[in-house]
């Protein structure tokens, strides 16, 4: 359908030349998005056409347009790009006829397509349960893969990021939009980390914790050069973020279930990888959550025990919104 109206569209254009009269647009020309949406309902829901097609398979089209203004910038409901976008080009695309995206900048690509059982399960579970196919690429209950078939059925991990100016600016808004995250947290926030190089995992999961030097605040901005500090290093305008890691239970099948990481050791993380806060986490099983905490340090340490034995549930939603939000997904 829509190579048709191109070359309709196309055909207008010619005839123009002879004939101006056949463009009906505001601008009196074809040069445009806003034009061809003008030319292109001006003509198929005109009532000669209606009537002309009125017993026809195809016998009705409506056009829309997208909320944008005509100069396609302020109140523009589609966020153009601010400067042309390059990517990384897939090798094979013409022989190859099945796509998974995995996450943004990587998709998933092998020569056959298959819709099995198998294959369809897969494809429709959540995002947070797609993180160990990330990894793995193989879909072990697809009808093919135990048989002489499989190297064609085999998905192949491929590159199509972002690359040049367009890659350096989608950082940029990661990072500017974790600074404006980190603004607003305070101690007991769940927080969502961009795992970098990860074998498994797109996001981290943390809580903010409240740190006596900081009087106990769980953020403290990072002022003056960039300094190297554990590792991470910090620029001017970035935000020490205190946290608390939470790890996946090798039990969860859908990578959405964790549990206090190890021995619950407080570390510092750069706002610039923060992806998400202020989201909610549902209590799987364990203590429940007492709504007043006991003061004084034997208190603390019987809530750190209850909170070692309580499992939180990460909802598919959330996961998703933080997976919008880094420069690598």
């Amino acid at each position: 359908m829509c190579g048709t109206l191109k070359n309709w569209l196309r055909n207008v254009v010619n005839k123009a030349q002879d004939n101006p009269e056949v463009i009906k647009t505001d601008s009196k020309k074809i040069a445009s998005p806003y034009d061809c949406y003008q030319q292109l309902k001006s003509h198929f829901e005109s009532e000669k056409w209606l009537d002309s097609h009125k017993h026809k398979s195809i016998s009705k089209i409506n056009f829309f347009w997208a909320g944008l203004t005509v100069d396609d910038t302020v109140g523009s409901m589609i966020r153009r790009p601010p400067q042309k976008e390059f990517f990384d080009r897939i090798n094979g695309i013409r022989k190859s006829y099945q796509y998974f995206m995995l996450k943004g900048g990587a998709v998933g690509v092998r020569k056959f397509g298959c819709w099995c059982a198998g294959c369809s399960a897969q494809a429709q579970i959540g995002p947070t349960a797609h993180a160990g196919f990330y990894v793995s690429l193989e879909v072990p209950k697809c009808m093919y893969y135990e048989t002489s078939h499989k190297s064609v059925f085999t998905w192949q991990n491929q590159s199509c990021a972002k690359v040049g100016s367009a890659a350096k600016h989608r950082r940029d808004v990661a990072k500017t939009n974790g600074r404006r995250i980190a603004a607003d947290l305070v101690p007991g926030d769940w927080c969502l980390f961009e795992a970098r190089n990860s074998g498994e995992d797109l996001l981290w999961l943390a809580r903010a914790v409240g740190v006596d030097e900081w009087d106990g605040s769980c953020t403290k901005l990072h002022e003056g050069n960039t300094k190297t500090l554990d590792g991470i290093q910090y620029n001017e305008g970035d935000t020490k973020v205190a946290i608390q890691w939470y790890s996946v239970l090798p039990e969860s099948p859908n990578r959405d279930t964790f549990t206090l990481w190890e021995e619950g050791d407080v570390e510092v993380q750069n706002s610039s990888e923060l992806r998400l806060s202020k989201f909610g986490m549902v209590l799987h099983t364990g203590p429940s959550v007492r709504t007043r905490l006991p003061r004084g340090k034997k208190a603390e340490i019987e809530e750190f025990k209850r909170e070692k034995m309580r499992k939180w549930k990460l909802d598919d939603k959330d996961h998703a919104i933080g997976l919008r939000n880094c420069d690598e997904c």
